[in-house]
């Protein structure tokens, strides 16, 4: 009796530490928000320059952050995989500092908003076209910024 007591227990303390892992999961993930620009709207290809569109709308989105001090933002570059790994990977992060620069401009503090690039290394999409300008069209996805926000701070 006492072993089927004990079974008992030792389930419920599985169940309950299961229950506050998954809710933790899920913590998680709602406390990583933020937006991606899609380069194709933010920047012209193969470039690093933000279009007024795109600087329109970091500087919103940094407005409905401003006030939160309790945040981290970091900002991730991101390329297809035409052209070279490390001019590629310079492309990413020119544009990961554009996007951190207009941040900064729409006042968040420079200690609170990280940038870097990841290159080609994480593809939206996989592409196969022969034709060059249908190649470009078709990795489009895979080129962007993304902007994570961590409202757990540092």
């Amino acid at each position: 009796m006492t072993l089927t007591t004990t079974k008992r227990s030792f389930m419920a303390i599985i169940g309950l530490t299961v229950a506050i892992v998954l809710a933790g999961c899920a913590t998680a993930n709602k406390k990583h928000q933020g937006f991606v620009l899609d380069s194709d709207v933010a920047f012209k290809f193969g470039s690093a320059e933000l279009t007024p569109a795109a600087k329109k709308m970091i500087d919103e989105y940094a407005a409905m952050i401003d006030r939160r001090t309790d945040i981290r933002v970091d900002v991730v570059g991101h390329t297809d995989r035409i052209g070279n790994d490390r001019a590629n990977v310079a492309l990413a992060e020119r544009r990961a500092l554009a996007v951190r620069s207009q941040l900064l401009l729409s006042r968040l503090e420079p200690g609170r908003v990280f940038s870097r690039s990841v290159g080609a290394a994480e593809p939206l999409v996989q592409c196969n076209q022969a034709n060059h300008k249908a190649l470009i069209a078709c990795l489009s996805p895979n080129r962007r910024v993304e902007v994570y926000v961590n409202t757990r701070g540092f």
